[in-house]
């Protein structure tokens, strides 16, 4: 066929039909590009434990697109803060409604109380319910006593060496102690607070490094054979799921210059029969977790006893 004649089949009527669709689909596609969604999290402050009395370290609270940047406006966006405490708690937030700052942030506190337990403090985007986030905060009457867990260390390539670090942790709910190895029944009101404090390895002061979060867990679902799972918590303590590779750990904190001890705490809500995503009502769960740093070099150093919880239906 000549030139021609292929272009003599091209009539601008179809061309200008055409266009009404085109200009429509470039508007929705503009219309549905990511970025524009609002994402609430924990930016400091979260799962404190707390003496008896004291009031809180700041909790700041950043809202942010789908990109992980600051949603900002000139006037700011309201949020609202609830706090759910233990019965007979006196308790208060500094402020319970809030307008993001110039960079998209709100910060409260929890003030003075001798109630023992667990609180949850909820952060919720007054235009939209389905912005949320909570953290929660663990109030105990004594400083806690941490069970050792000893420490080891791995190089890049996973050789083990020795270490003179050592780790103490633990888990708790309800003003009890903190232990070990410790079995809760599902709980739609509670929340377990897991505990821990690495002595720093000597050589390893004023050093940076990331510090991270892993757990088994092994559901055991008679009659069918055991599953196992691992998990990862990444710098919005957030439940991952992790393939055991080094390359793909993801940091809890990032970029931390490590002191002479470091503490951490975090907390594993059991409301709604869930446990780290999964589904409780399936059987009995059991987790193990380490904690422990990551040198920029690739040496991790972590807690050789793991703190073990079981949670059962």
């Amino acid at each position: 066929m000549s030139d021609n004649n292929r272009s003599s089949n091209l009539k601008p009527t179809n061309i200008w039909l055409q266009l009404p669709g085109v200009i429509l689909g470039s508007l929705f596609l503009c219309w549905w590009q990511p970025g524009f969604a609002e994402i609430l999290t924990v930016i400091e402050g979260a799962n404190q434990v707390i003496p008896a009395g004291q009031i809180s370290e700041d909790i700041r609270f950043k809202l942010l697109n789908d990109f992980g940047n600051p949603l900002t406006t000139e006037a700011g966006h309201t949020i609202t803060l609830t706090l759910t405490t233990p019965s007979n708690s006196t308790a208060e937030l500094t402020t319970e409604s809030t307008i993001t700052d110039q960079n998209g942030e709100i910060t409260t506190s929890l003030t003075a109380t001798d109630t023992l337990g667990s609180y949850t403090i909820t952060a919720q985007l007054e235009t939209d319910a389905s912005v949320s986030v909570a953290t929660y905060l663990f109030v105990t009457d004594s400083p806690s006593v941490l069970p050792s867990l000893g420490g080891g260390a791995i190089d890049a390539e996973g050789t083990p060496f020795d270490t003179d670090a050592e780790f103490q942790g633990g888990s708790s709910i309800d003003g009890n102690a903190f232990l070990q190895d410790v079995t809760y029944q599902i709980d739609y009101d509670s929340s377990v607070f897991v505990e821990g404090i690495i002595q720093i390895d000597s050589q390893h002061l004023s050093k940076k490094a990331d510090i991270i979060v892993v757990a088994m867990v092994i559901i055991s679902n008679p009659p069918s054979e055991p599953e196992e799972f691992f998990f990862m918590l990444d710098n919005l303590t957030i439940s991952r799921e992790w393939d055991r590779t080094l390359d793909s750990l993801e940091a809890f904190k990032n970029d931390i210059v490590l002191p002479e001890t470091f503490s951490i705490t975090f907390s594993i809500p059991l409301w709604g029969g869930n446990f780290f995503g999964l589904d409780t009502t399936l059987g009995q769960y059991t987790a193990y977790g380490y904690f422990g740093y990551r040198l920029n070099d690739g040496v991790i150093v972590f807690n050789q006893q793991p703190i073990e919880i079981t949670v059962v239906p």
